[in-house]
Order: C-alpha cells, then structure tokens, then sequence
C-alpha cells in the first residue's frame, strides 16, 4: 500500500533512494489497480464498424509527433518518422491490428519513470521533485490515432 504522506520523510539522500521511494508508490499503485481491474478484457459489443487508419490520417498524427524523450524500447518520434517514409504499409497494419483487436504489446504497456527537480538548487527532496513517466512512441502514435478519432466522433455528434 501507498504510506500515507505524513509517514514520508521529506529529505531524500541520493537519487537510487529517490528511485527506490517511487518503484515503492508505483508497487503500490500496480497493486491496488489490480484488484480493481478485470484480468481479461472483454473485447466491446459490436457496434458501428472498425474503420481502419488510411495513410493519411496515419501521415498527420506522424508529423506532428514531438521530438520528446523516447520511453524503454528507445524508439524516438525521429525514428517514426523515418519508419513512416520507408515503410508506411506495415506501420499502419500495426496501429490498425492494434485498435481492431484492442492489443497492446506488453513492450508498450512499460515506462520508464524519471525523477524531475521542480526547482533547481532545492535538491532532491520528495516536495521538490515530480515523476515524469516515459512511454513508448510506438503505444503514443496509436493513441494520438485513436484520440484524433474520438474528438472527431464527439464533433460529429455535437455531444
């Protein structure tokens, strides 16, 4: 379980000991998500048909990919990009694969959890620092394809 706050000592000695708080919360976390979570998801009840990602619509969301830190497969939106030039056929069978089939690569469901000083000369300390998590481009690049979808879906409906 997560210690509540007022058991935290604020001062932290090293960056490992910060690491080893946060693999601690994250332990935590994982555990209290998954007794609330289905083991098995349940693919949705059909509804309107799965239109598949066009090339173009894969080509936007490619383009616009930001040049931010890649996650623990090491893969960059530079390297997407050029994956995108050479072979755009395979790289929209595998977003389309994964939304049709709600598949997601083991690889792409970890991160990588950095600790970032909120203020720099304050040190590490648990008020002075946030974690960022770092995910995969490849788990990125599907959900910007699919978020693209779903405000478009919620404009045409005007909800």
């Amino acid at each position: 379980m997560i210690p509540p706050s007022d058991n935290i000592d604020s001062s932290i000695l090293s960056p490992s000991e910060l690491t080893e708080i946060l693999e601690n919360v994250a332990k935590g976390l994982e555990e209290r998500f998954r007794s609330t979570m289905p083991r098995h998801i349940v693919k949705p009840i059909a509804g309107e048909e799965f239109n598949e990602v066009t090339l173009a619509e894969l080509a936007g969301v490619v383009r616009h990919l930001p040049p931010t830190a890649p996650g623990p497969d090491g893969v960059t939106s530079a390297m997407i990009k050029v994956l995108y030039d050479i072979s755009q056929h395979e790289l929209c069978n595998m977003v389309n694969y994964s939304l049709k089939n709600s598949w997601i690569p083991a690889d792409w469901k970890l991160s990588k959890i950095i600790p970032i000083l909120r203020k720099q000369g304050l040190g590490y300390t648990l008020d002075n620092v946030r974690p960022i998590s770092l995910t995969s481009k490849l788990v990125k690049l599907t959900e910007r394809v699919l978020n693209a979808r779903v405000v478009k879906y919620i404009e045409d409906k005007s909800i």
